[in-house]
């Protein structure tokens, strides 16, 4: 048999292999129900053949624009199937982005979720310099009143029907595969567009399934491993984790019901697998803490005194001494067994972080309480991971290289990458920066003796103060996000005379707080004017700095008047640009006195 050359092709083998085994779950209903390896390899098939009866021809590019589904995956893999360009596009996507996004990659087709995302499109139809031409709807709730005419929608139904019923039928569609060669390009992968519009990474065939075999193979995945959609699938890393490389395992992905159903939905289905966001652990840890706090005083007693000691336990592994102790021991049998569990993350054996900068405290956290969480380095240029963390004794930094054939270097403090996942071009150039195979990241960061990665983040993101310090903001970001009462925050320094942050309320956390103290405020506009939440703040802020360098301690503080919404990328990451920009009232007055003291102000 000759070598798979795109990733439906990678799925024909499964489905050839293993047609009733279980390849993907999607709760519906309140019931789970089940797709075979079968069943996937003919959906998708069917994609791809409805595509080309419609005169979607290799080399065209396709956009889905959904959140994630099992059908997204059908779109994704049928349009790479066919030889076209498969474009993912966040769902929640803000409209700006959105027309960027539209502009530079001139899908002639757009497969949608549901009614908000084709709202989104006629919002920008007058925008874009070319007609959409087809727009394909997963779900068409709400869409038959008559401001929806002016859009070429058809169903996700009728574009399927379409290929059941191709001329050529099986054998048409092994032609189609057949004519993959590795080296074409099969996605558009954007980037999050923190710093700028996202930019378009083309990547190939061959640098899918490349990628695909190194973190099957790094995990060790296995048909009964599961993994738990939550990165938005238009993320390439969380395509690499959660599609491509299951379809060279054969292990399962489940999709939630609905957005607010996650975190249940997650503990039913406890994956063994799962691929997140800093944001993500952040929520649990507040959650957890949210909870404590609200416990009677045993549990609460019960929790803090096993936290003390799987946390000693802890220290003293990163330390290089047995982390070992009958407290410690028992403190994770009996207390830390229970509360990961009741995250629903209590059956994980790899849980990866991406996205962006990791607090040490919040990682140590999670492995004090028997849960192994691996930061990770990658970026979407690179194929989606680069490195991950092997253990406990990696934390602090980003571990090593994946696999052999991924490798790092460091230039003028610039980290390097030579990877088999590299982009092969982008949509806006079609040329990347790549000097001998190797791609500037514009990240900065170093190797330690062992070869791993520490990262210490954007060089365009290093905040040049009026004195001349460099100042990188991420590390600062996560001492003031180590306070249970910090969502989130941004430190700002550019061109500044000194160091001062703007942070999100963790609202429910403030709340709690605020109810044992007897302050009886609990929207979030009411914590935010409140002179003793302001006092909380500040002793945040006096912890987080006696932790920081006397360049990076933060002189005023402002809490936000309303949470993070579109100042937020779609995988959870601040757009400073977008911050400084709203709030920009706020920040100037953070400069208005001398700076000498720290305060939230008023």
């Amino acid at each position: 048999m000759s070598e798979p050359t795109c990733l439906a092709a990678l799925l024909e083998e499964q489905a050839g292999r293993r047609p009733r085994g279980v390849a993907m779950r999607q709760k519906r209903l309140g019931i789970w129900h089940e797709i075979t390896w079968a069943e996937y390899a003919t959906g998708v098939a069917e994609v791809a053949l409805g595509l080309d009866a419609s005169g979607v021809a290799a080399g065209d590019h396709v956009a889905v624009f959904a959140d994630n589904s099992p059908s997204w995956l059908y779109a994704d893999l049928g349009i790479q199937a066919l030889g076209a360009r498969s474009v993912g596009i966040y769902a929640g996507i803000d409209l700006d982005h959105l027309v960027s996004c539209l502009e530079r990659s001139a899908p002639q087709t757009i497969v949608c979720g549901d009614q908000e995302q084709v709202d989104a499109l006629l919002e920008v139809a007058e925008r874009l310099t070319r007609p959409l031409e087809r727009v394909v709807v997963l779900d068409t709730k709400g869409l038959h009143t008559p401001e929806y005419a002016q859009l070429p929608l058809e169903t996700f139904d009728e574009l399927c029907e379409r290929g059941r019923g191709h001329d050529g039928g099986r054998s048409r569609y092994a032609e189609l595969l057949a004519a993959r060669r590795p080296d074409d390009i099969a996605t558009v992968a954007f980037t999050s567009g923190t710093t700028g519009p996202p930019r378009g990474a083309l990547h190939s065939h061959a640098g899918l399934i490349a990628m695909a075999r190194l973190v099957a193979a790094q995990l060790e995945l296995r048909p009964r491993d599961r993994s738990f959609s939550l990165l938005p699938l238009a993320h390439l890393s969380a395509r690499l984790y959660d599609v491509n490389a299951p379809l060279v395992a054969g292990s399962s992905v489940h999709f939630a019901e609905t957005h607010d159903t996650t975190q249940t939905d997650l503990a039913e289905i406890a994956p063994t697998v799962l691929l997140g966001t800093p944001r993500l652990l952040e929520r649990v840890k507040g959650d957890v803490d949210l909870r404590i706090d609200r416990a009677g005083w045993f549990k609460r007693t019960a929790y803090r005194a096993a936290l003390r000691a799987m946390t000693r336990s802890t220290r003293a592994r990163l330390a290089g001494r047995r982390g070992a102790g009958l407290g410690a021991a028992l403190g994770r049998l009996l207390v830390g067994r229970f509360v990961v569990a009741k995250a629903g993350l209590g059956g994980l054996r790899y849980t990866g972080v991406t996205g962006s900068f990791v607090a040490p405290e919040l990682v140590a956290w999670f492995w004090a309480l028997g849960l192994p969480v691996r930061e990770q380095y990658g970026q979407v240029e690179t194929g989606g991971v680069v490195s991950t963390q092997r253990g406990l004794e990696d934390a602090g930094t980003a571990g090593r290289p994946l696999d052999g054939a991924i490798e790092a270097r460091v230039d003028d403090g610039e980290l390097l990458v030579r990877s088999p996942g590299l982009l092969v071009g982008t949509l806006e150039d079609d040329v990347p920066a790549l000097a001998d195979g190797w791609y500037r990241t514009g990240d900065l960061g170093r190797l330690d003796d062992e070869g791993r990665i520490v990262p210490v983040g954007r060089r365009a993101a290093v905040l040049l103060s009026a004195s001349g310090e460099e100042i990188s903001p991420a590390g600062i970001e996560s001492r003031l996000k180590a306070s249970p009462y910090v969502s989130s925050a941004m430190a700002v320094a550019a061109d500044r005379p000194y160091v001062t942050a703007v942070v999100e309320l963790h609202q429910e956390s403030v709340a709690e707080w605020a109810r044992r103290q007897g302050v009886h405020v609990t929207t979030y506009t009411s914590l935010v004017t409140s002179d003793a939440v302001a006092d909380l703040i500040d002793e945040a802020v006096a912890e987080a700095n006696a932790e920081l360098p006397e360049a990076s301690r933060i002189r005023a503080v402002r809490i936000l008047p309303r949470p993070l919404d579109r100042e937020l990328t779609p995988t959870g990451k601040i757009r400073r640009a977008v911050v400084e920009a709203e709030h920009a009232e706020l920040i100037e007055a953070m400069y208005a006195g001398s700076g000498e003291t720290v305060s939230t102000g008023a």
